[in-house]
């Protein structure tokens, strides 16, 4: 499945040659902080420099005509991936780990659970006050499925213990930073739900 599939209007490069390479590449550093401490492990995982070097190349996307896509083609349809962009994410690819080798579905799964943490994360942190406000801006700020009603509406259908089994799965595979969040495991283990 891919994230077109599940429902969003465009996927995570789409959105990220609309939004601007550089506007992605700053909010990754504020999220990052200083020292790389602000959210720690929780942003691990991909060589970020990639984005920087997308940046010095003046690869910021639709805005230039390049990022991940070349933009430069007239007509309607499926623009190409750009080959300046791809020359760059070759040299940030992991010497032993191939993604390509991944199924797209868990590849998005894998996304997609990060996504749905982040968001428990800042209801955890007090970033946001309530799972409604959670969903509202979801759907209408980065295009979460409307009909699935936002990350904790859809924790609702599936079920919170569901998300946090998959999620530990992740974690014992690879790494810290798709662990749950405590809330997340709470609502789990009490078998509640995120809306009345």
């Amino acid at each position: 499945m891919r994230a077109l599939d599940f429902g969003y209007p465009v996927g995570g490069l789409t959105l990220s040659d609309e939004v601007g390479i550089d506007v992605a590449c700053n909010a990754v550093k504020s999220l990052i902080g200083e020292g790389g401490g602000r959210l720690g492990v929780r942003m691990e995982g991909g060589d970020l420099g990639v984005l920087d070097e997308m940046v010095a190349a003046g690869l910021l996307g639709k805005k230039t005509g390049k990022g991940w896509f070349d933009y430069s083609a007239k007509g309607k349809g499926p623009k190409p991936l750009c080959k300046e962009a791809l020359a760059i994410a070759e040299k940030y690819r992991h010497p032993t780990k191939d993604i390509s080798k991944v199924p797209i579905d868990q590849v998005f799964e894998r996304c997609f659970l990060r996504f749905v943490g982040e968001t428990v994360h800042c209801l955890q942190d007090g970033i946001i006050s309530s799972p409604r406000e959670a969903d509202i801006g979801a759907v209408f700020g980065v295009g979460f499925p409307p009909f699935l009603g936002g990350p904790f509406m859809w924790m609702d259908l599936v079920g919170s213990d569901v998300v946090v089994d998959k999620m530990e799965r992740l974690r014992q595979e690879h790494g810290d930073r798709f662990a749950p969040p405590q809330l997340l495991v709470d609502h789990a283990k009490a078998g509640k739900r995120w809306h009345p």
